[in-house]
């Protein structure tokens, strides 16, 4: 069974993999497209914040029930989510500005799946919580997409 603690540390290293990635990205970027990184960043600093402050014991997170073997199975791969931000591939992924996009759209929509999965782990007073990070990743999602869809015009 899954503890509290160790889903907001998962969740928190996913935040500063994603912090990582963005730092990365910026220093490769064109100078208009580093806003656009400076931005994310920023938003990814603060949910790491959140869970670390969640990790300190300021607010009860409580897990809603025990995980089923599939739940346990979709844990993992959640956790494998964050392994794949390895700095090699980061690196491998870095050739022009719409490789970088493109990676971050993936890596977004990786976390909206944690934190997907995160929901049907936590109580339900829990719950508008995690729906706000969920549509913060979703925006994050968006705002790359678009930028995305300029660049291949």
């Amino acid at each position: 069974m899954l503890n509290k603690s160790e889903i907001l540390k998962v969740a928190a290293s996913i935040e500063e993999a994603g912090i990582e990635f963005y730092r990365e990205a910026k220093s490769k970027v064109s100078e208009e497209m580093k806003e656009v990184f400076d931005f994310l960043i920023k938003e990814e600093m603060k949910h790491r914040e959140l869970f670390e402050e969640m990790l300190r014991g300021t607010r009860d997170f409580t897990i809603a029930h025990q995980l089923t073997p599939e739940d346990y199975d979709a844990y993992v791969k959640a956790i494998g989510y964050s392994a794949v931000f390895k700095k090699e591939e980061l690196e491998l992924k870095m050739n022009n500005a719409k490789d970088i996009i493109t990676f971050a759209i993936e890596m977004e929509k990786r976390s909206i799946d944690y934190y997907t999965f995160l929901k049907k782990m936590v109580s339900p007073e829990d719950h508008p919580l995690i729906n706000q990070l969920i549509k913060e990743e979703q925006n994050h999602y968006a705002q790359l997409s678009s930028v995305l869809e300029k660049m291949n015009k």
